[in-house]
């Protein structure tokens, strides 16, 4: 909020959340109790219903279980989405056009970008991240790969993601890139039929295989176990012995 003071004193009148995750919703208390609108996806809104039971009557979610035991945010609380579009909402006063937009599954059901057409500036949420910074455990490794493709025929040249630092259209390129081999691996291994200790067993020589491939060696993270699993269980496998 200070940033916003040192460019501009005008009120903020919209913030929008790229997907229900904490880290990227958790704070819309601060901006809506300064005037804001909080915008977001139906299906984003969808998915908080589900996971922030607490808040909509049921047992503890998220954010019970987890959020309000930080002390540094312990006393504040969930402020949902109340401003929703399915697929498209665009902002133009005649000399600036925000898009937000949503192209299909990917890091979750709900997620949505923040495109600037005449900037060529895409901002991307945790659809698409720059580092080991995925989290699966909310998407659909096959429909993400989708999803990305149809966001690189917008021609950004400046990518602003999720996680780690801005660059240019070779962040979607890449993470598309890691995606779609981390997906040929572990389906090959599920084609030849192997078992879900099998499968576990040969994490580690699969991920020394994708950190040799230089663009996307980044993407890989300390520990590939959770993201062979989710995509071996996409493809019909069962879950990982413990």
């Amino acid at each position: 909020m200070p940033k916003v003071r040192e460019t501009s004193d005008k009120p903020v009148r919209f913030a929008f959340i790229t997907h229900h995750h904490g880290d990227h919703a958790y704070g819309n208390q601060v901006w809506a109790e300064v005037g804001a609108t909080i915008v977001a996806t139906e299906a984003a809104l969808g998915e908080m219903k589900t996971v922030e039971t607490g808040y909509y009557g049921g047992g503890p979610g998220r954010w019970e279980n987890a959020a309000k035991k930080r002390p540094d945010v312990a006393a504040s609380r969930l402020k949902p989405p109340t401003l929703l579009f399915p697929r498209e909402l665009f902002f133009d006063d005649g000399k600036r056009r925000v898009e937000l937009r949503w192209f299909g599954v990917a890091h979750t059901k709900g997620d949505a970008f923040v495109w600037l057409p005449k900037e060529k500036i895409l901002y991307t949420g945790d659809a698409c991240v720059n580092g080991p910074h995925n989290n699966l455990n909310d998407g659909n490794v096959a429909e993400w790969i989708k999803t990305l493709e149809k966001v690189k025929q917008l021609g950004a040249e400046k990518v602003v993601p999720g996680h780690g630092p801005i660059g240019g259209p070779e962040i979607l390129v890449d993470q598309q890139a890691y995606f779609v081999d981390l997906h040929r691996r572990v389906k090959a291994h599920f084609e030849a039929g192997r078992s879900p200790a099998e499968m576990k067993a040969a994490v580690p020589e699969l991920a020394a295989e994708l950190k040799k491939v230089a663009n996307i060696a980044r993407y890989v993270p300390e520990n590939l176990t959770t993201q062979a699993e989710k995509v071996y269980r996409e493809l019909g496998g069962a879950a990982f012995p413990k």
